[in-house]
């Protein structure tokens, strides 16, 4: 008689979706091409170097690429045991944009980078990474809650915090944000109605917003 083999089957590596690594590596290319169009006259005045801001953003996005590459290979499983770390990012996100208006370097009338060494930080990029990751932690422990109006509302609620700061200094990215949101939740809910009566309150919302930053700068 055989014996029976307890030890626990290996999780089968996760297949890539490779049209969206293609749709990735083609607008990272795009995105390149158009800055060495639009900067190297700029570039080889300044630097007699063309390719000079082509160059470290090609790093960056070198970086980029291969931490997406080793993320995308990794079991995203693990992260629900450790719930404990969304919060660590929602706070930390938090905490960052607090930070530049302490120390941030102003630029073009808005404060938004923070200065380390030869590096540039803009916490409102990191902002759009930090909600995603934190909403869709959220989301997936609360499914059943996401079934009634009353809970769906709650997770928008922790991202008005980010949604609000971000939105002092960096108006586009607010309402990046917001669009994030909203689209998030509505994946996670059936319920239709209050999002598209949230969807028109957000619309309202947008047009203030637009309106006070156009009537504060002229």
């Amino acid at each position: 008689m055989q014996k029976k083999s307890w030890k626990k089957p290996k999780r089968r590596p996760q297949a890539m979706d490779y049209s969206i690594l293609f749709l990735v590596l083609f607008l990272v290319g795009f995105g390149l091409v158009i800055l060495y169009s639009t900067s190297s006259y700029k570039a080889s005045l300044l630097y007699n170097d063309t390719t000079y801001w082509v160059k470290k953003q090609a790093l960056f996005a070198a970086m980029g690429i291969c931490g997406m590459l080793f993320i995308a290979t990794r079991d995203y499983h693990i992260w629900q045991k450790k719930w404990w770390f969304a919060w660590v990012i929602y706070g930390g996100v938090i905490g960052l944009l607090l930070l530049t208006f302490a120390i941030g370097a102003a630029s073009h009338g808005s404060q938004r980078w923070i200065s380390i060494g030869p590096f540039s930080l803009q916490p409102s990029e990191l902002a759009k990474i930090g909600i995603i990751l934190f909403l869709a932690a959220y989301i997936s422990s609360k499914s059943r809650e996401m079934r009634q109006w009353k809970k769906m509302v709650i997770p928008f609620l922790f991202a008005i915090p980010i949604i609000v700061i971000v939105g002092i200094e960096n108006l586009s990215t607010c309402i990046i944000l917001l669009a994030i949101s909203f689209i998030m939740i509505f994946v996670a809910t059936p319920l239709w109605v209050p999002y598209w009566s949230g969807w028109s309150g957000r619309t309202s919302s947008h047009t203030g917003i637009s309106y006070g930053a156009y009537y504060s700068v002229a």
